[in-house]
This record gives C-alpha cells, sequence and structure tokens, in this order.
C-alpha cells in the first residue's frame, strides 16, 4: 500500500518536473547554452509531455488506490537521473539547463526512497 507521505512526495513532485521542463526548454532552446543542442525542440516537447502524461495518469491512479506501489520505482529513478544536472554543471563549471529544478528534485527523490522502502518494510512484515 502506499502511503499518504509517499503519495504527497509524488504529488508534489507532478508541478516540479513541470516546472523543470520550462527551465529545460528555456535554458535549452530559448537562451541557448554555447553548444550544438543535439534534439530538435520538437523531439523535446514530444517525449516532456508523454512523461508528464505517465506522472498524471500514475497520479490518478495512486489516487484512486488502484497503483500498486511497486509500479512506482520507475517514478523514482527519474528523481535519481536528476543527478546528471548537478554533474554537468560541476563538470562545466557553469549552469546546465535544468539545474535549479533538477536540485530540487534530486533531494526530493532522497525522501521519495526513504519512503518508498519505509513502505516496502511496513508491507513485508504484514
Amino acid at each position: 500500500m502506499i502511503s499518504n507521505n509517499l503519495k504527497r512526495i509524488f504529488f508534489i513532485s507532478i508541478p516540479l518536473f513541470v516546472l523543470h521542463t520550462f527551465e529545460e526548454y528555456l535554458t535549452l532552446f530559448v537562451y541557448p547554452p554555447t553548444g550544438p543542442v543535439p534534439f530538435s525542440p520538437q523531439w523535446f516537447i514530444s517525449f516532456e509531455i508523454g512523461v508528464w502524461l505517465a506522472f498524471f495518469v500514475a497520479a490518478v491512479l495512486i489516487y484512486t488506490n488502484r497503483l500498486h506501489f511497486f509500479f512506482l520505482a520507475p517514478f523514482g529513478l527519474i528523481y535519481l537521473y536528476q543527478f546528471e544536472h548537478i554533474v554537468n554543471a560541476l563538470i562545466q563549471q557553469t549552469y546546465y539547463p535544468g539545474l535549479l529544478t533538477g536540485v530540487i528534485l534530486f533531494v526530493l527523490g532522497f525522501f521519495f526512497w526513504e519512503q518508498f522502502f519505509e513502505d516496502y518494510r511496513r508491507s513485508s512484515s504484514v
């Protein structure tokens, strides 16, 4: 069962991921970095809308208690992937697209995984 704390963390992350997309879009295509962007704006937006849809469908399933909590693990991996923004900013020693919201999401990921494993321990001891 998904605890209310894990639900809360997941629900909070949805607008943060949307904001993250806007930050990346602005810093990749509106005010681009010095190097070439390896994908088109159309591909980027299409991909991000797919991610948003996955989050929204999962949120509805969580809200209606129709999603087993193990299906949240792939979403948890997205939190960890935000570390890539931090690493690239350190390597390049400058701002990296998505860094600001990426840091927030990465930190939120620690809370997500802590609660995820607490829920797992609780469900396996029953």
